[in-house]
């Protein structure tokens, strides 16, 4: 019988750091990737999927998101990781739940509060924290989507909403995200970004 640390190894795992100085370490093809973050991180503590470790952190990562593109998995860890909240729901409610020890603030713009992100301070703290924390883990697949909704009903990943929703975790990040009050701002945050990829988020 397969375990889930099994399936973890068809995953190619490197920090987001390393994302970060070069992207062109994931591959700009369909596929599923992990987003995994250390019990230190200050993320929601309970029994998570541990993916492993790596050389440059030998702190456990544990899976807190699991996620798909139908195109571009390089595109999509890019929104999340170096984009900014405006197009990230990741961004969203992890900014969210580490807002009071990151001190983040949501931040509306010319829309009156049916999107926002944590301004273009906020912003640079939350990619720096996920930065200093993140192992990303990533591998092409043919049918990504079908593969994902597997693996969340395996492993139930803190931080996924899509197919979590009559959980009570997921019950929670949706109260979260629908509750999230944010004083209106003249203009949209710039992008805190390093490059510029189009792609879903």
């Amino acid at each position: 019988m397969q375990t889930l640390f099994d399936a973890w190894s068809d995953f190619r795992f490197i920090p987001a750091a390393d994302f970060a100085d070069d992207a062109r370490a994931v591959p700009d093809h369909e596929g599923l990737y992990l987003l995994c973050f250390s019990e230190s991180s200050g993320l929601p503590a309970r029994a998570r999927e541990v993916a492993g470790r790596h050389s440059e952190q030998p702190e456990e990562r544990s899976v807190v998101y699991i996620g798909c593109s139908n195109s571009n998995i390089r595109a999509r860890l890019d929104c999340h990781l170096l984009n900014t909240a405006w197009v990230s729901c990741f961004r969203k409610t992890t900014g969210l739940l580490m807002r009071d020890a990151l001190g983040l603030q949501p931040r509306s713009g010319a829309d009156g509060g049916r999107n926002w992100a944590f301004g273009y301070e906020g912003e640079a703290i939350l990619t720096d924290w996920m930065l200093s924390d993140a192992l990303i883990g990533f591998r092409i697949s043919d049918d990504p989507l079908g593969e994902e909704r597997e693996l969340i009903q395996r492993v139930d990943p803190i931080l996924n909403i899509e197919g979590r929703r009559r959980t009570a975790e997921g019950r929670r990040l949706i109260s979260l995200l629908q509750t999230a009050r944010a004083p209106r701002i003249k203009r949209r945050p710039n992008r805190v970004g390093l490059r510029s990829l189009s792609g879903e988020c």
